[in-house]
């Protein structure tokens, strides 16, 4: 059942559009200035049908693509066999597999909530509407975070380097620290929802784009010694 849970914010933004698909203007202009710190150049209208359906059509195409894509065992030519191959595609994922499905939902979670965004720039929703949003997105961000370190080596999700990919330990290490980054992104962007937010979304983004490299580096570059004190730390089930 949780594979499909997915699909849960799909439908829900189609059935927002179809609820507000009435009170869209023909062509109306979104205004974001309520998500952002400076004042951006007024942009072109955005054409009703774009506004309802534009982000829950890619959505559902992201949902789709993720299920193809946790079906597939082994690459193509032109896919480095490090990378893709039968312990890195399908095999991998069923390790982790309500830990996948709950990081395909909140994917279209989160571009769900882009929808809701999108559509309160359009009607022109109060300030205080974009702060509850920001502030669902760094709860979301945390929670995946949380989940972040339950992954295992797949060619699908993750930081998908080439010694991660071939050694659990780095993989594991490398996961723990990102998911710390992505709660502590998670809980700086609800206080800044509420704070400061103008500034949420800008600190949301900027903390996810640092987060990666810092988790590269911090779990690819100890020495041998504590890469073996890590691999103590892991049952022989997740070494698999």
């Amino acid at each position: 059942m949780r594979k499909w849970a997915a699909v849960i914010p799909v439908a829900v933004s189609f059935g927002l559009s179809a609820a507000l698909f009435d009170e869209l203007p023909l062509a109306g202009r979104p205004d974001f200035s309520p998500l952002l710190p400076i004042d951006l150049p007024e942009g072109g209208p955005v054409p009703r049908l774009a506004a309802a359906l534009l982000l829950p059509s890619i959505a559902l195409a992201v949902w789709l693509l993720f299920a193809g894509l946790a079906k597939v065992r082994s690459g193509k030519p032109l896919l480095p066999a490090w990378w893709l191959n039968e312990e890195t595609g399908s095999k991998s994922i069923g390790r982790f597999e309500p830990t996948y499905a709950t990081i395909v939902f909140s994917v279209t979670g989160f571009i769900a909530l882009a929808h809701i965004g999108l559509l309160a720039g359009v009607l022109g929703w109060p300030g205080w509407g974009f702060q509850v949003l920001t502030a669902t997105l760094g709860l979301g961000i945390a929670a995946v975070g949380n989940v972040i370190p339950r992954t295992r080596p797949n060619w699908i999700v993750g930081v998908r380097t080439k010694r991660a990919l071939a050694d659990p330990v780095v993989w594991s290490r490398t996961h723990r620290v990102l998911g710390v980054s992505w709660i502590v992104a998670g809980i700086v962007t609800v206080v800044a929802s509420v704070i400061a937010p103008g500034y949420a979304l800008v600190t949301a983004f900027a903390l996810l784009l640092v987060a990666m490299p810092i988790a590269h580096f911090a779990g690819g570059s100890s020495s041998n010694g504590p890469v073996d004190a890590t691999r103590n730390l892991i049952s022989p089930k997740e070494q698999q």
